[in-house]
């Protein structure tokens, strides 16, 4: 019988079956391990009018089973190139951020814990909600806190609140701590907005029907001691939600479509940035998981599929399966 580790309520309806299978691919990684007292997620999200796609992207790891992260994050930051520089998708092209971007991206990879990114492409003229009424309940105070943001900008905080729900109702266990974490952008901008974001948190993980976490706390890279660990940590999402939806975008602009079943090669246009961060998400060899996950929105219904980057050693290009994007 099929292990089920994800609840296949909300948006586990359409994810559910693929991430158990996911997860069990490889049985001696995270989080088929014994499981440490806290979970750190940190979440991001790529967005760019320009862009085809919009990106969120999650990280989870146990703090406790991590510790040669934070020994390499520190001796990185006291004596790599970065200094007191944010690295961030949009801001690579500051000199001392493109020398440092391969050996961060070495350093994220001994995380043993699973990066996940998710991109959502509208077949319509624009994108329409991902969600039903019932998987939002509204009542007066929910309305209350939803006057908080943009509708657009709404949306998007119910994308990053349902996926990490989803996400942690497979990957944390009961009893767990969780450390929820998010770049201070426009969801979270302000200590008001992180107050009511961690509310809706609440409602929305209670809807998916799992098990109970003990302590929750919720906080943004604001709250970094000055080692830049929160800082660094929340950037690996950020990377990974940049480069594929830069290069997705991309790809649906040229209207590559080769028969079904065909490997297809990135653009040759790619910028560096983009191709270096794709080619790190080709890599499976190391104790980060790295899944990228399509939806694609119509009018009626979500279809998923599983993005496979693929990289050949004698290729100049990385090269992916159409059927999948």
């Amino acid at each position: 019988m099929d292990t089920q580790l994800f609840s296949k309520r909300g948006i586990g309806a359409v994810l559910g079956a693929l991430l158990d299978k996911f997860a069990m691919e490889r049985t001696s990684t995270f989080p088929n391990l014994e499981r440490g007292q806290t979970l750190v997620v940190g979440a991001d999200f790529g967005y760019d009018p320009k862009h085809k796609l919009d990106t969120y992207s999650f990280i989870l790891f146990d703090r406790e089973n991590n510790n040669k992260w934070f020994l390499l994050q520190k001796k990185f930051r006291e004596y790599g190139p970065l200094l007191r520089r944010r690295m961030a998708f949009k801001n690579l092209n500051d000199k001392n951020r493109r020398q440092a971007l391969i050996p961060f991206l070495q350093m994220a990879q001994t995380i043993n814990g699973m990066l996940v990114t998710f991109a959502i492409s509208a077949s319509g003229s624009k994108a329409r909600s991902l969600f039903r009424d019932d998987d939002n309940p509204i009542d007066l105070e929910t309305e209350t806190m939803i006057s908080a943001w943009k509708p657009p900008v709404f949306e998007r905080v119910m994308r990053i609140l349902h996926f990490s729900s989803f996400l942690l109702s497979g990957l944390s266990t009961s009893g767990q701590d969780l450390i929820w974490l998010i770049d201070d952008d426009e969801v979270a901008s302000n200590t008001h907005q992180l107050t009511l974001l961690t509310n809706l948190f609440n409602i929305v993980w209670s809807n998916y029907d799992s098990h109970d976490l003990n302590h929750v706390r919720c906080g943004t890279a604001k709250s970094d001691d000055g080692s830049f660990s929160l800082e660094d940590m929340l950037a690996i999402p950020d990377l990974a939600a940049g480069a594929v939806g830069a290069a997705g975008s991309l790809i649906r602009t040229r209207s590559m479509s080769p028969a079904n079943g065909l490997w297809l090669p990135l653009p040759k246009d790619l910028k560096w940035k983009t191709r270096t961060i794709i080619s790190w998400l080709a890599f499976d060899a190391c104790p980060l998981r790295h899944l990228t996950i399509h939806l694609n929105v119509p009018e009626r219904g979500i279809a998923v599929n599983r993005v496979r980057w693929q990289a050949f050693a004698n290729a100049d290009s990385i090269l992916i399966p159409r059927r999948m994007l």
